[in-house]
């Protein structure tokens, strides 16, 4: 301070001191005391540097340079620096940032710099504003889901950062990572991202001799195309592989392409496609086409020759809000017979015995009672070969409407008139399907069996209550079929057929069918007349008790139904012809041929058929202890709404039904058996069915039923012919909670301890899950012994359970009682590794088709490729 100032009063001594900082600032506004009160500094440079600390801010005249202490920052443009200690040179426009040690030793409050998409951490830094370049110590940087950290790391102004002894990891432990790839030199190129040169892999720490040339990690906001390294590998009936390489294509955000090849030493090859799309708020689905070839097996045999299999598997899905009218999905599913034994697939695909397909779609007319409906099928069965397509079928339905409901009446107010409670329903559905074998797909031989048809069903209804308690509803139906072609059947007693090598085979006693082209219709219709109510009773229990009330809630149907019969003369829809061999006339359908459309004619026989059926329910009120109390207490609540607490309704048999019929216009066997079907639930996890079919006939020596009742020879009204038990179990823990240790853990000393090593803790209450599926036949009879009885069982069961937090088992197996064997058993355990994952896949039963796979990989998709796996396909007989 100039000598001059120190002979002025003291407040004139203020105002100078102020003004002379001021000009020194060059007019910034920086507040040289603690606090957190925000300043700026202005520069060489156009935008002024502010800065803010927690603990104090020290300026240095001399040096001309800002020291921030405790949770300093500063910030220009987009660049922000924060750390526990941070020296700010005005001259130089440089920043200097490191972190500061705590009272127990520990780094804390590391220096964060941010700019632009850049984001690290370090322990010390140097950055120049200006230059906007830095040489960082001990950086860190996140870079999609892994760590990057390097000892030395310098930032040119280019924003390219070059780090010197670099580590790539995944795991979350960056200061001593479970595993991480070395390399001595790396670059990181913003929007592009990390180069490396030669890598090392390193598992705790220790080096191994894995490592690769170079790494490339690239930055993958948006889709990036890329190569996909093949896995190396064996099988022992394919010999030595690459499986997996090939190219992933990202042509768009919405839109990618895979393909890759798997190769063999021993001539096998597979070419798999994967196509994926998505567009939001329109459609998602992804498509796999697979080719697999399979050379000769003895190229010695002339008749031995490759096999080609494709596989192809279509998943689409249109997103609701595309348009909320209507709906279109599509599961496809389709290969060649023996496209999973040949492609060394797991066992569920080779256990495999059909494949399904299905589109889908619908569309509501808003507004109108009416919808519109398309599907189409494929169904294939992988052993036979046999193929059915539906292609496809189109469904118009009208749904449930009352014409007569607008018209206004003046005369009885306050009843319905009957005719406005008349309600009528249409439907229209037309399809083309066609059945062959896989060996003749696109043949004159499939084209020929393709059939098509339309049908329509129409009914008239109405309801209205009787005696106020019972609803009684009467129906009529009215069905029509069009089919383009009938048949005509004739015997002919000998028949001469020329076969391939030339000669004449005779055949005899043969029904030759004949087909003929032309509309066909074919009409019919039935009545229907149902009368049902409601039955409640209530069993009340003293008021002291804790069960309450038994309640039983029966729902009693009594139907009647009558349809004509369509097979007299009259209607004109069976033919006849003569078996001259055995002198007898035979009666046959005519539109057989079309059954797999929409049936054949209309039913023989004729129907007046009577029917009834109970279903019946029971439940009880039971009281439930209170919390707040050790006694129960189920009086009145003081809320409103809630007249009663702690009560509880507990079902007691959720289904006890009953259904009889009896048909008048048989000419024998009128009454049909007599089924009971039971169902509850015992607590919340155990589920019983039980159903019972008892016959009020007898049965002949080679039990077929006769016209003679079961009373007339035993003196029993009815004979239990079927049952069938099912029990059903489902276990479930209840989700693990965070470890609490409780209060009888032991001294303070080892609590602490406990809490610092959790693992040395040991919680028994251990999530786990447990489900098995019983079921039980009995059946009464078979040909020639009507008194044998015959028991059928399954047992099948899966379940789950964490050991520890990291180790998890699931295993699936079963028991077949008739051939006293298991069924399908596999076993998979699973170890989290923190940042790897440990799993091993065992299919034990049965023997023929025991695999196993075991597999440890690193748990990011990023660094999918570190994976050490071992396979042993069905059917080969490596040791383990």
């Amino acid at each position: 301070m100039p000598i001059f100032l120190l002979r002025m009063p003291r407040n004139i001594q203020f105002i100078v001191l102020l003004c002379y900082l001021s000009a020194t600032f060059s007019g910034g506004a920086g507040l040289l005391a603690q606090g957190n009160e925000d300043g700026s500094v202005s520069a060489a440079f156009e935008n002024p540097v502010q800065y803010k600390a927690r603990d104090s801010a020290v300026y240095n005249f001399e040096e001309k340079k800002l020291y921030l202490y405790g949770e300093a920052e500063v910030i220009h443009d987009d660049m922000s620096l924060v750390a526990g200690y941070i020296v700010y040179d005005r001259e130089n426009a440089e920043v200097y940032a490191e972190a500061v040690l705590d009272s127990a030793g520990e780094w804390t409050e590391m220096p964060h710099f941010i700019t632009g998409d850049q984001d690290f951490e370090a322990k010390k830094m140097v950055y120049q504003i200006e230059r906007e370049r830095g040489i960082i110590y001990e950086a860190y940087t996140e870079h999609e889901g892994a760590t990057l950290s390097s000892k030395v790391a310098i930032r040119d102004s280019t924003t390219n950062i070059y780090g010197l002894s670099t580590r790539y990891t995944t795991c979350t432990n960056r200061d001593h990572p479970h595993f991480h790839l070395q390399a001595n030199r790396s670059v990181v190129v913003p929007e592009r991202g990390v180069y490396t040169g030669p890598v090392l892999l390193h598992v705790s720490e220790v080096p191994t001799p894995l490592g690769l040339p170079f790494a490339l990690f690239p930055n993958t906001k948006g889709r990036r195309s890329g190569v996909i390294f093949p896995e190396p590998g064996e099988a022992p009936n394919a010999g030595f592989f690459l499986k997996g390489g090939g190219y992933f294509w990202a042509i768009n955000d919405g839109f990618t392409l895979t393909t890759t090849a798997d190769l063999y030493s021993r001539g096998l090859f597979g070419l798999n496609t994967d196509v994926q799309y998505k567009k939001r708020y329109m459609r998602n689905g992804r498509l796999l086409w697979s080719y697999f070839l399979t050379p000769t097996p003895d190229p010695d045999q002339a008749d031995s020759k490759p096999s080609h299999d494709v596989r192809l598997t279509w998943s689409h899905q249109m997103d609701p809000k595309a348009r909320p009218n209507s709906s279109f999905s599509a599961n496809v599913s389709g290969s060649t017979r023996s496209y999973n034994n040949n492609s060394l697939q797991t066992t569920n695909q080779l256990l495999e015995v059909a494949l399904t397909s299905r589109l889908s779609y619908s569309r509501k007319f808003i507004g109108k009672p009416y919808n519109l409906s398309i599907q189409a099928r494929h169904d294939q069965n992988l052993q036979t070969g046999r193929i059915s397509f539906t292609l496809p079928e189109v469904t118009f339905a009208v749904s449930r409407f009352t014409p007569f409901n607008s018209i206004s009446t003046k005369k009885n107010l306050g009843k319905t008139p009957w005719y406005k409670r008349l309600g009528f329903t249409y439907s229209l559905r037309g399809k083309a399907s066609a059945t062959s074998f896989d060996s003749l797909l696109f043949t004159p031989q499939f084209t020929e069996s393709i059939q098509y048809g339309v049908r329509h069903n129409a009914s008239a209804d109405i309801n209205f209550p009787v005696f106020k308690h019972i609803n009684v509803s009467p129906r009529f139906s009215y069905e029509e079929k069009w089919y383009p072609q009938t048949s005509t059947r004739r015997f002919q007693d000998t028949v001469f057929v020329n076969i391939p090598s030339g000669e004449v085979d005779t055949l005899f006693d043969q029904v030759l069918v004949d087909t003929m082209a032309g509309f066909q219709a074919l009409r019919s219709f039935d009545f229907s007349l149902t009368a049902n109510t409601v039955l409640t009773g209530i069993f009340n229990i003293s008021q002291s008790k804790r069960l309450r009330a038994i309640r039983h809630v029966m729902k009693p149907s009594v139907s009647y139904t009558y349809r004509p019969d369509f097979g007299q003369e009259k209607w004109g829809y069976y033919g006849e012809y003569l078996n001259t061999t055995t002198g007898n006339t035979v009666v046959y359908d005519p539109y057989s041929i079309l059954s797999s459309i929409y049936g054949g004619a209309p039913g023989r026989g004729g129907s007046n058929l009577f029917r009834i059926a109970i279903n019946n329910t029971f439940d009880m009120k039971v009281c439930k202890p209170s919390k707040d109390s050790s006694a129960s207490y189920c009086g009145p609540s003081q809320r409103l709404g809630m007249p009663y607490k702690n009560l509880v309704n507990i079902p007691l048999l959720e289904q006890l039904n009953l259904d009889w019929r009896y048909n008048f216009t048989a000419d024998s066997l009128r009454s049909s058996p007599l089924t009971v079907n039971i169902q509850t639930k015992v607590g919340q996890y155990f589920r019983v069915q039980f159903r019972n079919t008892f016959d009020p006939y007898a049965v002949d020596t080679n039990n077929r039923r006769i016209n003679t009742l079961y009373w007339a020879t035993s003196r029993r009204f009815f004979r239990l012919t079927n049952s069938q038990l099912s029990l059903n179990l489902d276990l479930k823990a209840k989700p693990k909670q965070e470890k609490n240790l409780p209060e009888s853990a032991g001294s303070m000393s080892e609590r602490e301890y406990y809490l610092a090593n959790m693992d040395a803790y040991y919680d028994f209450d251990i999530p786990w899950t447990l489900s098995m599926r019983y079921n039980l036949n009995r059946q009464t009879g078979i040909s020639y012994n009507p008194d044998t009885i015959l028991f059928t069982q399954s047992l099948s069961m899966n379940g789950s359970i964490n050991i520890t937090p990291k180790w998890k088992i699931v295993a699936t197996t079963g028991y077949d009682f008739r051939n006293r064997d298991l069924t399908l058993t596999n076993v998979r355990v699973m170890r989290d590794l923190h940042c790897w994952s440990l799993s091993f896949n065992w299919t034990a039963y049965p023997i023929s088709r025991q695999t196993y796979s075991i597999e440890l990989r690193v748990l990011s998709d990023v660094l999918q490729f570190l994976k050490l796996s071992r396979q042993k396909p069905p059917g080969s007989y490596d040791d383990f």
